[in-house]
């Protein structure tokens, strides 16, 4: 955010705050922040002819209370500063400066709100030859894991979403042709390696852990396994999932094994101009 875009929003926000709500520099530095861990989330719940390359107008309801309690925003006045921000954070990546985990484990939990959700890599189909444009409707939501190179183990969600016209569903790092026999199925990779690889069932890792197990198996010869205890002992911060999560932290040989052949598979297809089409290689 430029200095001047910044002074144009403080001018704007300070003349329909209400009273109770403090305007300062922290404020809206930790709106930007969260909100743009929170821009798949918000796209999800817009309707099928949204365009997506521009903020939405409004923002849902849980989104609202979740930036209210964590920002110390007043509620009514939560709309005032996306409509002042909505364009910055629209068009900022999370440059990761700020750890926002603590905020979202303190306050999203009770509104749906995770840190780091698990999406395809756009909200529109991009499935060869289908000519759907509008926004993807159908969305299934499950409970995953990802394990992070920072912030250890994150209890999150992974989205899938699926194409009426074409019926292709994406998640997060390859697509299914559901008009294939459920025996006939295979996954097919996208062309290039998204920040992060499912290796289970709801287990996901972060890019950054898979090569530096690669790099452990190629350096020091260490095993999977203890790849998965390395992780498990010291990279875990010794975290938990919350009270009410389905499943439990913790990484094991199968896992590590999964995410390097993965990526190497992947980057080495990538270099021949090919993508990874079948999971039989698990």
């Amino acid at each position: 955010m430029s200095t001047q875009s910044l002074l144009q929003c403080l001018q704007e926000l300070q003349g329909v705050l209400s009273p109770v709500t403090e305007l300062s520099l922290a404020s809206i530095v930790r709106f930007v922040f969260l909100a743009t861990n929170l821009k798949n989330d918000i796209v999800l719940v817009q309707p099928g002819d949204y365009d997506p390359s521009s903020p939405p107008a409004n923002l849902s309801p849980s989104i609202i209370h979740f930036l209210s309690a964590s920002c110390q925003i007043v509620l009514d006045d939560v709309p005032a500063f996306w409509t002042a921000l909505k364009d910055t954070i629209w068009h900022e990546e999370n440059f990761g400066l700020y750890n926002t985990l603590p905020l979202f484990t303190q306050y999203g939990q009770k509104y749906g709100i995770t840190m780091s959700p698990l999406y395809p890599p756009q909200q529109t189909c991009f499935s060869l030859g289908c000519t759907n444009m509008k926004k993807l409707m159908r969305a299934e939501q499950r409970p995953a894991i990802l394990y992070t190179l920072d912030c250890g183990p994150i209890a999150t969600y992974s989205v899938h979403l699926k194409c009426d016209a074409c019926h292709v569903g994406f998640h997060h790092h390859y697509s299914i042709d559901y008009k294939v026999p459920a025996h006939d199925r295979k996954w097919t990779y996208y062309a290039h390696v998204l920040d992060a690889l499912h290796v289970g069932s709801h287990q996901y890792v972060d890019i950054a852990v898979v090569r530096m197990w690669r790099t452990l198996n190629l350096v020091s010869w260490t095993s999977m396994s203890n790849c998965a205890r390395f992780y498990n002992v010291s990279l875990s911060k010794g975290a938990m999932p919350p009270p009410d999560f389905p499943f439990k932290f913790g990484l094991s040989g199968d896992h590590i094994w999964s995410g390097v052949v993965q990526l190497s598979l992947t980057e080495d297809l990538q270099l021949r101009g090919q993508v990874l089409g079948d999971q039989a290689w698990r």
